[in-house]
């Protein structure tokens, strides 16, 4: 069995537009001269400007009118007799020189005597080699300008810890006072509450207490 196509039907309009179908086909043309250039603006038969012109530096030289030069007088020529010829005397023979001319290294060691002198002298050759010491104490450091027997001053001088402690007479104040009675009492009892052991002794209303221990000793007496 064939195959039967169908027939497509064509598609109607102008389809679509591009930008050359848009521009119109016959332009009118704009009519005048158009845009002027710069030798349009030119004129076109000018006529040549007549006068010196302008002046340049050589023209400004010799300001004044030329000023005419006479023309010397013609001199006769007097005529001159020809001298006759002098005789030459034989030429001896030369040696062999050294050339005239010669460049820079061929001038050096030539053999000149030397110059006299001691030349031109430098830095070192103005130091003196043994200048003398000059004599004096020298400059002096920081060592000794110190003082090495400096002389005690007088006075109480600065106070330390243990001066600013109070002593027992400012504790318990001229009299006498209960701080200090306190602290006794205190004391006093707790010698009385130690054990016996032959460092304490009572005698009426007197007690005698001495102990050494180590390095520290206590002695205490109530009367």
């Amino acid at each position: 069995a064939g195959l039967t196509g169908r027939a497509s039907t064509a598609v109607s309009g102008a389809g679509i537009t591009s930008y050359l179908d848009t521009v119109a086909s016959n332009t009118s043309t704009a009519g005048g001269a158009g845009l002027t250039g710069y030798l349009d603006a030119l004129p076109a038969t000018s006529a040549p400007v007549s006068g010196a012109g302008l002046t340049g530096y050589l023209d400004t030289m010799g300001g004044g009118a030329p000023v005419k030069v006479a023309a010397p007088a013609p001199v006769a020529a007097a005529p001159v007799a020809p001298a006759a010829p002098a005789p030459v005397a034989a030429v001896a023979p030369v040696a062999a020189t050294a050339p005239s001319a010669g460049d820079y290294l061929s001038t050096l060691n030539t053999g000149a005597a030397q110059t006299s002198g001691a030349g031109l002298t430098g830095y070192l050759d103005t130091v003196a080699s043994n200048t003398a010491t000059t004599g004096g104490a020298g400059l002096t450091g920081y060592l000794d300008a110190l003082q090495t027997t400096a002389t005690a001053t007088s006075g109480a001088g600065l106070t330390g810890y243990l001066d600013a402690l109070a002593t027992n007479s400012e504790i318990a104040g001229p009299a006498g006072g209960s701080s200090l009675t306190s602290f006794l009492e205190t004391v006093y009892s707790q010698i009385m509450s130690l054990p016996e052991d032959g460092s304490r002794k009572v005698a009426g209303n007197t007690v005698t207490f001495a102990k050494a221990e180590g390095s520290y000793a206590m002695s205490f007496v109530k009367k």
